[in-house]
């Protein structure tokens, strides 16, 4: 399980499930814009939550790394994507993977 939070300056935060019903401690993503909403979903099919960042300008993805920690991201600023306030994920397509 992961927990994510927008901080007050507009990054996101995130903490993984410690197993006993917790949180280990929370790690800071420095996301390139103001976060502005996110979710996790298995986005490269390999078993483990990746996050998506909504932000002012666009989408961050951040694929985990299964070691506690998350990729550098790959961002999609497109002017149509600006200051979304919601993001999803789901199977799209009927293929299994999450899109």
């Amino acid at each position: 399980m992961i927990y994510w939070a927008l901080g007050t300056a507009g990054d996101a935060f995130y903490a993984f499930g410690d197993g006993n019903g917790g949180f280990g401690v929370s790690e800071q993503l420095g996301c390139w814009a103001n976060a502005m909403a996110a979710t996790a979903g298995d986005l490269n099919n390999d078993g483990a939550l990746d996050l998506i960042v909504n932000t002012d300008t666009g989408l961050e993805i951040r694929l985990n790394n299964k070691n506690g920690t998350f990729a550098s991201a790959t961002q999609y600023n497109d002017y149509t994507m600006y200051f979304g306030h919601d993001v999803t994920v789901g199977d799209l397509n009927g293929d299994v993977p999450q899109n």
